[in-house]
């Protein structure tokens, strides 16, 4: 199982512009490039470049071309984080300062002050990648909150309900306890029960009628369920939960996939250009894998 280490402050960290789960789950995505990197906060006084492979931001769930990547990065070039210094200092960093998207990868120019905002001392949660990209995006976000407590072999976690919106990117919204029950709440626990391998529970904390705050709660499934969403998760999100004559086949076009990702980058870029003189200048990548895989023979 992959996972993401993502400084828990990212987590609750409230942009200057709300982020849809796409959008949160790629910031995740930088974060644990950074750490993988080993890039130390103190280290860097000049911007990082970074190269990252396109599928990866996209995630498992991704769409097959860059077009909506290249959306999420523009938004997360121009939203901006705070943060305070020990000493004072007030700042606002952009996470991204530059991107360069070419087929297969992405560059990245990352400026100090994201550096350091991703990367200085503190906790660190870890996140389960599939869960990152796949859930709903309320959902993803609830979940790695709390994958971060039960990590921490915590049980139960009890969160202001201003704090959670906020962390959520759902301050201002939802002033109604109903509605974000109805909305946000149920079914965001119900998608981290389909998908994880903990039972997750909640219930509002009172203060007189008002509710003041979350009470979540989990305990492990039992093996046999647990084993059930692990195979479960390994099918494409258009076949979960659904029947299929071979149970542990994958659909066509992740075969496909598979298959792609296995060529080397000439042998990719040489089906891409031929692939281009069929089906057009800009073709989705979807397309693309498809007719190559279609015209395989004697490629490699």
């Amino acid at each position: 199982m992959t996972q993401l280490t993502v400084m828990t402050r990212l987590l609750y960290a409230e942009p200057s512009e709300p982020l849809t789960g796409a959008e949160r789950a790629l910031a995740w995505e930088l974060c644990a490039v950074l750490d993988e990197r080993r890039t130390g906060a103190d280290e860097p006084d000049d911007a990082v470049w970074v190269t990252v492979e396109a599928a990866r931001l996209r995630g498992p769930a991704g769409r097959d071309d860059n077009q909506h990547l290249t959306r999420c990065l523009a938004k997360l070039a121009r939203v901006q984080f705070r943060g305070e210094d020990p000493d004072g200092t007030r700042w606002l960093a952009q996470l991204i300062a530059q991107a360069d998207v070419s087929w297969d990868t992405v560059r990245l120019l990352i400026p100090p002050r994201a550096v350091a905002f991703l990367r200085s001392p503190g906790t660190f949660a870890k996140i389960d990648a599939e869960a990152a990209h796949r859930l709903p995006p309320n959902a993803r976000t609830l979940y790695a909150l709390l994958a971060d407590r039960f990590r921490q072999k915590h049980r139960e976690w009890t969160v202001d309900l201003d704090t959670l919106k906020s962390a959520l990117g759902l301050a201002g919204r939802y002033d109604r306890f109903v509605d974000l029950r109805k909305r946000v709440l149920d079914p965001s626990v119900a998608a981290i029960n389909d998908f994880g391998v903990a039972r997750v529970t909640w219930e509002p904390v009172k203060l007189g009628r008002a509710v003041q705050s979350i009470r979540f709660a989990w305990t492990l499934k039992a093996p046999a369920e647990a084993e059930d969403t692990a195979k479960q998760n390994d099918r494409h999100s258009k076949a979960r939960r659904k029947k299929q004559d071979a149970a542990d086949a994958p659909p066509l076009i992740e075969q496909q996939r598979e298959w792609w990702y296995a060529l080397d980058g000439n042998q990719r870029a040489e089906l891409e250009l031929e692939a281009r003189k069929e089906l057009g200048p800009q073709p989705p990548l979807r397309q693309v894998i498809e007719w190559a895989h279609q015209h395989k023979d004697g490629e490699g």
